[in-house]
């Protein structure tokens, strides 16, 4: 006797008897959204193709920015410059409403609220600008711009010292131990940063 076999699978009960109705259909709301989110992959595709994604490098990390406008293409340029700016100052107020300006403006910025901090700040990060107020704990503005000047790694510094009115006789000392020029306190933000800009590009 010949024993034949068949190269067919053997059909499950389960396939051979189910109902066509069971059979589960798609979601008209999910395949909507499925298409929506594969068209917006598609956008950004096309938009880094077309070159308005702009790659910038900071201190060797990669920062993604879509360029849309002239503020940010300035904001990015002011990033590549790489300027860094002391903030010293022991009023909460000031230091923070400076420090808050330059920094939208992209700036690296630090801050310090005494003499000593001030110094401990310029000898590791070599600051391209310096505020200094006058009147600040441990060690004051004058002092700390005298410390400036006397050391010739630091010569390049910019130094502005911050004055309140009243203080002429120390805004003149401070101009005369080396400090570039001085801002009367309370100051405009967009003179800060016009001023900055002035200086520093």
């Amino acid at each position: 006797m010949v024993c034949l076999t068949s190269a067919r699978k053997p059909v499950k009960p389960d396939q051979a008897f189910r109902d066509p109705t069971q059979v589960p259909r798609l979601d008209p709301k999910a395949a909507t959204q499925e298409s929506e989110h594969a068209a917006a992959r598609k956008k950004r595709v096309r938009a880094a193709a077309s070159g308005r994604l702009q790659n910038v490098e900071r201190k060797g990390k990669c920062m993604y920015s879509v360029s849309s406008s002239p503020e940010s293409s300035a904001i990015r340029s002011a990033l590549a410059t790489e300027k860094k700016i002391l903030v010293v100052d022991d009023e909460p107020f000031i230091l923070k409403s400076l420090t808050f300006v330059l920094k939208k403006e992209g700036f690296h910025v630090e801050s310090a609220t005494n003499g000593i901090e001030a110094m401990e700040t310029i000898q590791r990060e070599k600051p391209d600008l310096v505020f200094l107020d006058i009147l600040m704990p441990k060690m004051n503005g004058l002092e700390v711009c005298q410390w400036i000047r006397q050391d010739s790694r630091l010569q390049d510094i910019y130094v502005i010292i911050l004055t309140a009115k009243g203080q002429e006789a120390d805004r003149e000392k401070g101009l005369k131990i080396g400090a570039d020029e001085y801002m009367t306190k309370p100051f405009s933000p967009s003179f800060v940063v016009k001023r900055i800009k002035e200086i520093l590009t």
